[in-house]
């Protein structure tokens, strides 16, 4: 499944060491983003009554900051979403990622 997000932020990348000292570090940025490439759109969300976007946040990969340091935010970018268990529930996530130029070929992928 593919859609246009508008990308809000991205936080700083961060670099967690395990609490018990041993085993992988947890490395990443969070991205704040919005589920419409047109923020100007009025929109409703019929089931919450929520009027306009509510920001969404995804964990991404700790390069991912630079890329879009590099082509700028906000910024509009394509996804495509996969489907992934978390806690006992299936949840969506964002499995891929296209920024989309201003009249241009992509500058990034996840």
């Amino acid at each position: 499944m593919e859609d246009l997000i508008t990308i809000l932020s991205v936080g700083k990348p961060y670099d967690i060491a395990p609490e018990s000292g041993v085993g992988d570090h947890i490395v990443g940025c969070t991205m704040s983003y919005v589920s419409t490439g047109d923020v100007t759109a009025a929109h409703v969300d019929e089931e919450t009554g929520t009027l306009g976007y509510a920001p969404l946040k995804e964990k991404m990969p700790v390069d991912f900051y630079e890329r879009a340091k590099a082509v700028g935010l906000p910024t509009v970018a394509k996804v495509t979403y996969g489907m992934k268990a978390s806690g006992g529930k299936t949840v969506l996530y964002i499995k891929g990622l296209d920024f989309v130029p201003v009249g241009g070929a992509s500058k990034a992928s996840k």
